[in-house]
């Protein structure tokens, strides 16, 4: 609870406070990591996390993924790629599924920062309206 505390007060403080782009870039930073670390320590939350454990455990180590011609395993979907091939990395290196979810974590933190950087230009957004149909 403190931690979103935590963030609502340095938006808020972001938010309608003059920064200069030194003292901008920290705040940004801060509230990454803070957004990050947090998505990234989930555990055992969601309904969806027995699946990406099961999934984990069910994917093949990269060294044999890449020997047997990109199989990632029996049962493994194919159409997250990606996901697939995060996963048999760090199984290779010999993490966890905690390790994934930090990594998924950071990704998509990262993206989403990125956006609200694209989309902040002096303060004001440059999304505009849909034009009428």
């Amino acid at each position: 609870m403190c931690i979103f505390l935590f963030l609502f007060v340095l938006t808020l403080i972001q938010t309608f406070y003059q920064w200069n782009k030194y003292s901008e870039r920290i705040v940004y930073g801060i509230l990454f990591f803070i957004f990050w670390f947090t998505a990234g320590l989930r555990y055992e939350t969601g309904i969806d996390w027995i699946t990406y454990t099961a999934n984990f455990e069910k994917i093949n180590p990269l060294n044999v993924v890449l020997f047997n011609g990109f199989d990632f395993g029996p049962g493994v979907l194919s159409k997250e790629l990606m996901y697939a091939l995060i996963c048999s990395l760090v199984k290779y290196i010999g993490g966890s599924i905690q390790s994934v979810f930090f990594i998924m974590a950071f990704i998509s933190s990262f993206f989403l920062f990125k956006s609200i950087n694209y989309l902040e230009v002096d303060g004001a957004s440059q999304a505009r309206a849909a034009p009428p149909i």
